[in-house]
C-alpha cells in the first residue's frame, strides 16, 4: 500500500514537471517571435529611375547625371559590342554611308563591366545628350558638323583615352577595339571634376506606367524589322519568358562579346524622320523635329507620332491620337529610321493571333 502510495506521488510530481516545462517552452517561444516594432529594421525606400520607370534608385543615388556612350554599329563590329543589356536607354540613328551607331545611355554606369568599342561622335547623338543632360562619351569627333556643333554652346563632353579605356585585341582592326569599364570610366570622370550631377532635367525622359502592372499594346507583334538603309536592317523577337525583345542586326541573334548573353530590351520604339546628307553629301543629319512610328512591347504594338521642338527640348510620345504615350517600366531601344524606308517596316503578329485568324 505504501509502495503504491509513492508510485502515485511520483508520478503525480512528473505530470506537474512536465506541465511546468511545457508552460515554459510555450512562453520562451511565444516571446521568441514578438518583435518591438520600433527594433525592426525600416523598409528600403526605393525610387524611379528616370530612364526607365524602374523602382531601383536609392534616395543617395537620386539625380545623377546620365552618361551615354558612342558605341560603334558598323557591321564586322557587332560581334563585339558589349555593355548593351545594362544600358537604360540605347539610341541608333543613320551616321553616313547607311550605316547606323549606336548610343547607350545609363543612369548609374559604374557598376558596367564592359562598354564597346567605343567610336565617334555625330551631330544627332549631340542634341540628344542635349536634351537629357547627358556626359557625351565618345572617341574622336565627325570635325565637320558634330564638333563645330559642340563648340558652338560648349559641349560637356568627354574623349576616352589611355587612362579611362583600353584596346583590346578582338580579331579586328585598330579603330575597333577601343573599350571602357564603367568604374575606369567614372574614375576618370570625377578626377577631372566632371559635373555628375543631374541639375537641369531631373523628371523621367518619358511617362512610365506602373511597373507591376505592364500594358500590352493592342497589336499582336512576335517580331518587328526596320530598315536603316538597304543594308542595315534590324529585327526584334519577343520571348515570352523574359517578356522582352531580343535583337537580331543582320538577322543574326546578338550576344554580348563579353556574357555570351542575347542583347534584349522591354521597349523598341521606331521613330521614323527625315535623314538628309549634310551638305558634303556623305555625313547624315537626323532631323529631330516630329513623325510617326511604331511602340513595340510585352509581346504587342501600336502606332505612335512623336515630336522634339528644339534643341534641348524633351523627345514626346504620343498615341496615334495625339495623347501622351505610357510606356511600360523598362529599358527601351529608340531607332530612328529614315522616312523614306517606313514601307519596309515588317511586323510578324504573335503565332497565337496567325493561328485565330
Amino acid at each position: 500500500m505504501k509502495k503504491r502510495l509513492l508510485l502515485y506521488l511520483l508520478a503525480a510530481c512528473l505530470l506537474f514537471t512536465v506541465g511546468c516545462q511545457q508552460d515554459d517552452f510555450s512562453e520562451l517561444s511565444s516571446s521568441a517571435v514578438t518583435v518591438d516594432p520600433e527594433d525592426r529594421e525600416p523598409e528600403k525606400v526605393l525610387f524611379a529611375n528616370p530612364l526607365t520607370g524602374v523602382k531601383e534608385i536609392e534616395e543617395a543615388d537620386q539625380n545623377k547625371r546620365p552618361v551615354a556612350v558612342m558605341v560603334n554599329n558598323i557591321s564586322v563590329a557587332q560581334g563585339v559590342q558589349c555593355g548593351l543589356n545594362d544600358a537604360d536607354l540605347v539610341f541608333e540613328c543613320l551616321v553616313e554611308g547607311g550605316i547606323s551607331r549606336l548610343m547607350a545611355v545609363y543612369y548609374d554606369i559604374k557598376p558596367v563591366a564592359q562598354i564597346g568599342s567605343i567610336r565617334s561622335a555625330r551631330y544627332t547623338y549631340v542634341e540628344l545628350c542635349r536634351w537629357l543632360d547627358a556626359l557625351y562619351v565618345h572617341h574622336g569627333s565627325d570635325m565637320i558638323y558634330a564638333a563645330p556643333y559642340m563648340n558652338s554652346f560648349g559641349m560637356d563632353d568627354y574623349e576616352v583615352n589611355n587612362t579611362s579605356g583600353f584596346r583590346e585585341s578582338n580579331g579586328l582592326s585598330w579603330e575597333h577595339r577601343l573599350y571602357t569599364t564603367g568604374e575606369k570610366l567614372m574614375g576618370e570622370l570625377e578626377n577631372k571634376k566632371y559635373r555628375v550631377t543631374n541639375e537641369k532635367n531631373t523628371k523621367p525622359v518619358f511617362t512610365f506606367g506602373d511597373p507591376e502592372a505592364p500594358v500590352t499594346p493592342t497589336t499582336p507583334c512576335q517580331s518587328v524589322t526596320y530598315a536603316m538603309s538597304s543594308s542595315y536592317k534590324t529585327t526584334f523577337t519577343y520571348d515570352p519568358q523574359t517578356q522582352q525583345y531580343t535583337r537580331q542586326p543582320m538577322g543574326t541573334t546578338h550576344k554580348d562579346y563579353k556574357s555570351g548573353e542575347p542583347t534584349a530590351t522591354d521597349n523598341v520604339i521606331i521613330l521614323y524622320a527625315n535623314s538628309p546628307c549634310f551638305d558634303d553629301n556623305y555625313h547624315v543629319k537626323t532631323i529631330l523635329s516630329s513623325g510617326n512610328g511604331l511602340y513595340v512591347s510585352k509581346g504587342g504594338c501600336q502606332e505612335i507620332q512623336w515630336k522634339k521642338d528644339g534643341d534641348t527640348k524633351p523627345l514626346v510620345l504620343m498615341d496615334k491620337d495625339g495623347k501622351e504615350l505610357t510606356l511600360n517600366a523598362g529599358s527601351s531601344w529608340i531607332a530612328f529610321p529614315p522616312t523614306s524606308s517606313q514601307s519596309k517596316t515588317q511586323v510578324v503578329p504573335a503565332p497565337q493571333a496567325e493561328g485565330a485568324q
